[in-house]
Formats: structure tokens, sequence, C-alpha cells
């Protein structure tokens, strides 16, 4: 594999959602450290759903990096995740800043998407109250004089708990919306 990227090693290795069993068993992350001391990865790391599952990934064992959502609307995070990583040194990648979208201020309620796409599996419920908040999130941006993505981006950028931010852009502009935002 290593060959086909046209590299002698990874950067980050990542276990992306693995079950819980396996995030807190310290067999996980043998192969991943011997990897590691063999020089093919520089680091590695794990992808998470909760921040309990991050929780015992931190105290099992101390991967480099833990990826898990968060952004204004999902914050469950701060509570003893974030704190409890940040003591470990443990880069935190957060994923989902604008919440597949719906923060950006360009989604509604009544919003369709086509089959493939991962908000037609989410319920219809959790999909009406999160672009609520995100009509919420482009008011305060409005006021402020950004837009409702900046807005949500700098939430979570604005965080020192978080090492780096994965956000989806499909445009030019959007990347230009996005990168136009300093640390």
């Amino acid at each position: 594999m290593r060959s086909r990227l046209r590299t002698d090693y990874i950067d980050v290795l990542q276990l992306h959602n693995p079950a819980l069993g396996l995030t807190a068993n310290p067999e996980t992350y043998g192969v991943l450290e011997d990897l590691k001391e063999e020089g093919k990865i520089r680091s590695y790391g794990v992808s998470v759903h909760t921040p309990e599952e991050g929780l015992a990934a931190v105290e099992v064992t101390r991967p480099d990096t833990i990826q898990i959502a968060y952004n204004v609307v999902r914050r469950e995070a701060e509570d003893r995740f974030l704190p409890a990583a940040r003591a470990a040194n443990i880069g935190i990648i957060a994923r989902e800043p604008l919440a597949n979208g719906l923060l950006a201020g360009k989604y509604g309620p009544d919003s369709a998407w086509e089959e493939g796409d991962i908000r037609a599996r989410m319920p219809r419920p959790y999909l009406t109250q999160i672009a609520a908040l995100g009509e919420r999130v482009k008011e305060l941006a409005d006021q402020a004089g950004v837009t409702a993505a900046q807005l949500a981006l700098r939430f979570v950028l604005d965080n020192e708990s978080v090492s780096v931010v994965i956000v989806g852009m499909k445009t030019v502009a959007q990347v230009e919306e996005n990168l136009s935002l300093e640390r």
C-alpha cells in the first residue's frame, strides 16, 4: 500500500469507528505500536462515535490522535473527554464542525438529499432540530458579519483542545470561505 501512496511511511493511521470492545482493548493498539516502532507509520489514532469511547481509548492506551464529532450543537465531548485527552497530550481531530452542512445556513428542515447521502439516512426529527439550530447560527453570524459556516467553524477552532478540524467542502467558494478563518 505504501508503494501505491509513493511514500515510505504513513503520517497518521486511524482506526475508523471500531467497536467499543476493540477501542478499549490494549491488544488493538499493539500492532499499531509495532508499525510505529518500525517507522512504517509516524502516528496512529482512533475515530470514535461517543465521548465514552474516546475516554476508553485514553484510559487503555495513549493513541496519538482521537477523532470525534464536535460542533456547536454536539458538545458532549467537552465534559470529560476533551479535558482527559488534553491532559494525556492526545491530538483531537474534530469532525462534522458544520453538522453535515446543517450549520452552514443552507439547509432547512424540509431539505431533501439524494440516496447515498448520509443525511438521507438521518432521522427527520434530528434533521429538523439541527436545521433549526442552524437557522439560529445563521442569525448570529449575520449579526457578527460572518457566514454561518465561519461562525460554526470558529466555535470549534477556538477550543484549545482541538488540534485539527475536518470540514467538508464541495466548491471552490466553500474552500475560500473556510480558509479565510485564521486560527
